[in-house]
């Protein structure tokens, strides 16, 4: 588990949180552990409505929790094409014999 840091849109808000990335455990637990997100330090960074703001203690912490998985989710799908982009453009190099 890694200190994470992520920003995203949550209820209309910009919400920063810090917390903990938790893969799971599907080995002999019974029943097998969920991936999860911790969410220890949460802020909003960007008010839905600035006429009526909105404190990070008013937000529901699970759907947060939820929230931040997904983006977390979604960070890391954007690392996995970046790299698999990288390797395609470091074969095609290759290839042609400029590496």
């Amino acid at each position: 588990m890694n200190l994470t840091r992520l920003t995203f849109p949550f209820d209309g808000h910009t919400v920063t949180v810090l917390g903990y990335h938790y893969a799971g455990y599907s080995g002999n637990a019974s029943p097998p552990e969920p991936e999860s997100f911790s969410v220890h330090q949460a802020e909003i960074v960007k008010q839905a409505d600035a006429d009526e703001p909105v404190s990070v203690d008013d937000l529901d912490d699970d759907e947060l929790a939820d929230a931040a998985l997904r983006a977390w989710r979604v960070r890391e799908e954007g690392y996995r094409c970046d790299h698999a982009d990288a390797i395609r453009e470091d074969r095609w190099m290759e290839s042609r014999g400029y590496l």
